[in-house]
């Protein structure tokens, strides 16, 4: 299945949310993995 973007919304510096550790950070992009079915390490690396 291919979702095509509509938009795109960037947030720099906090703007629109917070800055995140990076622990949290890394457990957020973690959590987008598994939603994704891809490598976490990977992911995560990337």
């Amino acid at each position: 299945m291919q979702m095509k973007c509509k938009a795109v919304i960037f947030d720099l510096f906090g703007t629109l949310v917070e800055n995140l550790r990076r622990t949290e950070f890394e457990l957020m992009l973690s959590h987008m993995a598994r939603l994704l079915s891809v490598s976490e390490k990977d992911f995560v690396r990337l």
